[in-house]
């Protein structure tokens, strides 16, 4: 396939492809001649972005099914896609029986080619005023998100001490997709996610129609966990406190909105979730974690026994099966994992950067703020600690407990513990009789480059 495409010719294959919903469908009816498929208002701008399939549904959880929160037993390991198999035991050669394509990687640069298509657009439409303000935040929003996300699967941990000489990714900031774009070094990617992200913080809206739409808590969100996982703990502090200043509900685990009565424990599509600030969903990986009875997925034993008896996360994130468990309950309210951001995240950075700043008393406090909505009513016992390194110990066993299928978190969080010594983590897994282990910070933490965009860019295969 050749890369012959205006940012226009890919936007009409786009919207006849993918676009659903109302909004869309009246756009499209009004231009019904191909010719006039073009984004010209506003209005047409922000029915690209609000192409919840293909932007919203467009993010991946490879990282949980490559993680040690679940397992899988040799039967159900067989039946698994090669690319499954190769993500689940930390293979070479995931893409093999892809064609060399990886949804991986494509689904994230199909987010950032969205965002383009709009800063793009609008640069050359030369309008402005606060509708276009807040467009063009919706825009560094995605593009922020999705390099970002790219990163924490295709490339080395983030170390500030060596970030300038690791590969980082083709940092793409223009629609024209006929211009090749070569790998940078992992600090400058990840300053271009920063970069984005205050841009998307200085022109968002306070509060958005709907959580599908990013909104401005929701880019300080981002900025806190990537500050987090870049070990800024400085700035992650201000940016997940600035996160709370506009947002700061706790959905209470007692409330009506969670019931066993419902399929998946939460509100349908994450309406009436209070604590959402950001709305997507992951459609990948769906024989090793996704939430439905046929899932091959099993939880590990060692979470499950740290949820105590009066725990409501234990009741409504997994369901009892035989002697084990799966997960069931989902922030999205549906079988697709929850990818989005929402403030019990927020909450956890805020309380980890608080211990990692000496600042012991407040991280417990504001730790047990979001435990105590998650305890049977009148059961929480409110924790303490007596240093910030213990207080740190108890943050990161709560953040394993609540996020444990949330976006790539889990896979985040391994990642980045691993840079310190006391908290490494050496994966295993047992196939067939043969034991495979994944030691910290080996070079198979980032995913192959998919062969196919090697051979149409050139760019550089990471090495091993």
């Amino acid at each position: 396939m050749e890369r012959k495409l205006t940012y226009y010719t890919l936007f009409i294959l786009l919207a006849i492809i993918g676009f659903q919903g109302c909004k869309q469908k009246d756009w499209l009816d009004e231009k019904r001649d191909k010719s006039q498929v073009r984004p010209e208002t506003v209005k047409d701008f922000q029915a690209i972005l609000d192409n919840v399939s293909w932007i919203n549904g467009r993010f991946t959880n490879a990282g949980i099914a490559a993680s040690n929160n679940v397992y899988l037993l040799d039967k159900d390991y067989a039946t698994l896609l090669d690319r499954e198999k190769q993500i689940y035991s930390w293979g070479m050669k995931p893409w093999d029986n892809t064609n060399g394509s990886a949804m991986e990687w494509d689904y994230g640069y199909a987010i950032i080619e969205y965002a383009n298509i709009v800063l793009d657009g609008l640069s050359e439409l030369k309008i402005s005023g606060p509708e276009v303000e807040n467009l063009k935040g919706q825009a560094y929003f995605y593009r922020a998100i999705g390099l970002y996300n790219l990163t924490t699967l295709f490339c080395r941990q983030y170390n500030p001490v060596n970030a300038g000489s690791e590969q980082g990714l083709p940092i793409r900031l223009t629609s024209d997709v006929n211009i090749i774009i070569q790998r940078s070094s992992l600090k400058a990617t990840m300053d271009q996610v920063i970069n984005d992200c205050d841009e998307a913080i200085s022109k968002l809206d306070e509060i958005q129609s709907v959580t599908t739409r990013p909104s401005k808590p929701a880019a300080y969100a981002l900025q806190a966990k990537i500050r987090l996982n870049n070990g800024d703990y400085t700035g992650a502090l201000t940016s997940a406190e600035n996160a709370l200043k506009i947002k700061s509900s706790i959905l209470d685990f007692n409330s009506s909105q969670v019931s066993l009565n419902n399929t998946y424990r939460f509100p349908a599509n994450g309406i009436g979730n209070e604590e959402i600030l950001f709305f997507a969903f992951a459609t990948m990986n769906g024989n090793i974690v996704r939430p439905t009875t046929t899932t091959k997925g099993i939880v590990d034993s060692t979470l499950i026994k740290s949820y105590e008896d009066n725990d409501l996360r234990k009741t409504y994130f997994f369901i009892k099966s035989g002697t084990t468990y799966k997960f069931r309950g989902n922030y999205t309210g549906n079988f697709n994992n929850f990818s989005g951001l929402a403030t019990n995240e927020v909450y956890l950075i805020k309380a980890e950067c608080l211990a990692r700043t000496s600042k012991t008393n407040e991280a417990i406090s504001t730790l047990n703020t979001l435990l105590k909505k998650r305890y049977k009513a009148g059961k929480f016992v409110e924790l303490t600690a007596s240093s910030p390194e213990d207080a740190i110990n108890l943050i990161l066993r709560e953040r394993r407990k609540e996020l444990p299928f949330t976006g790539n978190i889990p896979w985040e969080d391994i990642r980045r513990l691993n840079l310190d010594q006391k908290r490494q983590t050496t994966l295993s897994r047992v196939i067939n009789g043969q034991t495979i282990t994944l030691t910290p910070n080996n070079a198979r933490y980032a995913l192959p480059i998919p062969d196919a965009e090697i051979r149409l860019s050139g760019i550089e295969q990471n090495t091993y």
